[in-house]
């Protein structure tokens, strides 16, 4: 046995150990004497930069060994195997049988051919770089991946895209909130080729009501979270098999382990080959969050206990409800360590990460499907609509068309400020054009309702009120909406402070609205400017964006010698691109590059593909004694049950 160092014995405090990337971490109950620290700190494999007691992994059983030695055994808290298992510089360590699928996850092994060179929608959208590493990313591992970009950013594209590769795993589950359910029926006729959706209405089966009988012919289902929690049929293709391939989006609806959504779908996503989950905000407030996700990712290899993993993760809080003592599991512990884990199958970048990818202005439109039947609106809406369609000359300015403009504003009103409350609750800054003053008034008293900073500006301000709004926008932060008059704010104002651009209403003069959006868009920029038209189905909004599409070609032609658009891409109601009111610069320690791409540079979780060696390959399949990985060659399915639990580690 080693001799202990007298200067150490002066700590009687424990220590914890943290894994990460490429290193780990001593964390210590207790403060560490300078002179402690600095013997700790000459020891083989310290990195000499790091102000904290952080190592090199190669040298995890040498210094383990140390700390025994000179502290005893029960004042090292080593992590658990399943740790250990799932970060490559450390599987040595520990021994863990998972399903193969779960395996390619792990080694980002799984042969699939590359994304084609020109893969790109129907209509032409090319995939952008950013979002073929993300689907590359997700073909290493089987097609299970949990992709977190910022909203925006094509998360809907990159995981039909990557659906769209394992065309034998057909048809596709896809669970989402019932408010997305339309905007998914779209986004499958752009991004899934004629050969897998042939005709996108007949093909894609929308599941509305819990009565509904899935149909033998549709590739693609789109169910509810609620619906498919209510009815089991739902989990289970037409033909009665279970799915091989599932699309969760905003799959932070699965955070709570027990909740009934989560518990009806965990075993459809564990069962299936692909799985794609797909959120902006994995985690809301807590690590706890995160558990569900990952389970539902990596089958068996996690603790079968929430309560274990939230043991080491979280902060533990007991309250009392009356007399009964509660354990409540708080934010977040051993932050590196949880971030190098997600690192293995998770994919997230933000706009700003990038831009340089994207162009300086980008027009969506934004489907609105709730519709407001308020005093008999919708009906009065619905057959003014019919006879103005029946017209032999439908110019939208002739007839009754400005009524059928008020109208569908009028319309519109409860579902465009579910949209502003959804871009408020995602943190972000914009400005908000109307041009009624009854959907003005509507959206005002939203914000008042949401207490959300903001300004107002018509044609009621006065002069010397609108400098000082401005003014008030352009250097207070908490000012986060900007809510203006498109007539009586198309000119004359500087408000690149944000880069988000939404049209509650459109206008009849191309030229009205491009003078608003630029507003935003001028000199000054330095993001990439993002414009919302919400547009309402079977309203008005339809056609006068196609005659706004027209006008704006015909001046293109006259004044530019050539055709001009305003080609705004056809989103869904929660796909609108933006940025947050405070995008943060910071970038987390550890994350980096990977060299062997060109990618951009990602915060929070870093994208970077793991290269295996052989030997290393050799270790994780059983074939060293250092681990044992036993994978089951069945793929298809995971029985939790009979996955074996093996001996803890013995580091001694």
């Amino acid at each position: 046995m080693a001799l202990k160092n007298p200067a150490l014995l002066e700590y009687d405090g424990s220590f914890e150990v943290e894994l990460g990337r490429n290193g780990f971490t001593l964390l210590t109950s207790k403060r560490v004497s300078k002179k402690a620290f600095a013997i700790m700190k000459s020891w083989k494999g310290a990195k000499a930069e790091s102000k904290k007691l952080d190592f090199e992994s190669n040298v995890y059983l040498e210094v383990i060994q140390r700390l025994r030695d000179n502290f005893g055994s029960k004042s090292v808290k080593t992590p658990p195997e399943w740790v250990f298992a799932m970060l490559p510089h450390f599987r040595s360590h520990g021994k863990v049988q998972v399903t193969k699928k779960v395996a390619h996850v792990m080694l980002a092994d799984f042969k699939a051919p590359l994304l084609p060179a020109d893969a790109c929608s129907r209509d032409g959208n090319k995939v952008l770089p950013y979002q073929r590493e993300a689907v590359e990313f997700a073909l290493s591992r089987g097609g299970r991946v949990l992709l977190a970009d910022e909203m925006g950013l094509g998360k809907t594209a990159q995981a039909l895209t990557l659906a769209a590769q394992f065309p034998k795993d057909f048809p596709l589950l896809v669970v989402c909130p019932s408010s997305l359910r339309g905007n998914w029926l779209e986004e499958a006729g752009r991004w899934l080729p004629p050969t897998l959706l042939p005709n996108p209405e007949r093909h894609v089966q929308i599941v509305r009501k819990g009565s509904d009988t899935l149909r033998r012919n549709a590739r693609v289902i789109v169910v509810s979270y609620d619906l498919v929690a209510q009815n089991e049929t739902f989990r289970r293709t037409p033909a009665g098999r279970p799915y091989r391939m599932v699309i969760c989006d905003e799959a932070h609806y699965l955070k709570s382990t027990t909740s009934q959504r989560s518990q009806a779908l965990r075993p459809v996503l564990e069962a299936a080959r692909r799985c794609s989950l797909l959120t902006g905000t994995p985690a809301l407030a807590k690590a706890s969050e995160i558990y569900a996700l990952l389970q539902s990712l990596l089958p068996g290899l996690l603790p079968d206990s929430h309560n274990k993993f939230c043991q080491r993760y979280c902060l533990e809080k007991k309250t009392y409800i009356g007399r009964r003592q509660v354990t409540r599991w708080e934010g977040s512990r051993l932050g590196d360590e949880l971030h190098a884990i997600l690192d293995m199958v998770m994919v997230r970048r933000f706009k700003k990460d990038v831009l340089n990818q994207l162009p300086a202005k980008r027009r969506q439109r934004v489907l609105m499907e709730k519709l407001s039947d308020q005093q008999g609106v919708l009906k009065e809406l619905k057959e003014k609509m019919r006879d103005y369609h029946s017209e032999e000359d439908g110019h939208a300015q002739e007839g009754g068309a400005p009524e059928l403009f008020r109208l569908t504003g009028l319309a519109k009103m409860a579902a465009v400020a579910e949209y502003v409350q959804y871009l408020v609750e995602a943190d972000c800054r914009f400005l908000l054009f109307a041009h009624h003053q009854a959907v003005m008034d509507t959206m005002e008293e939203t914000l008042k309702k949401m207490k959300v900073g903001y300004i107002r500006i018509d044609g009621k301000t006065l002069p010397q009120h609108r400098e000082e709004k401005v003014k008030d926008f352009r250097t207070r932060t908490d000012l986060q909406v900007a809510l203006l008059s498109i007539t009586a704010c198309g000119q004359g104002l500087n408000l690149q402070v944000c880069s988000t651009v939404v049209f509650a209403e459109l206008h009849w003069t191309p030229g009205v609205l491009l003078q608003a959006e630029d507003r935003a868009h001028r000199m000054g920029q330095k993001e990439s400017v993002n414009v919302h038209y919400l547009i309402a189905k079977d309203t008005l909004d339809e056609s006068m964006y196609q005659m706004l599409e027209r006008k704006q070609h015909d001046v293109g032609v006259m004044l530019d010698g050539q055709a001009s658009y305003l080609a705004a891409q056809k989103v869904g109601p929660k796909e609108g691109t933006f940025t947050r009111a405070e995008p943060h610069e910071e970038v987390i320690e550890g994350a980096e590059t990977n060299p062997e791409t060109k990618g951009p540079k990602q915060q929070t979780l870093c994208f970077k593909k793991v290269s295996v060696s052989k030997e290393a390959k050799e270790e994780i399949e059983g074939e060293s004694e250092a681990i044992n990985l036993e994978v089951d060659e069945e793929v298809s399915g995971v029985d939790l049950g009979c996955l074996e639990q093996c001996d803890p580690i013995d580091i001694d």
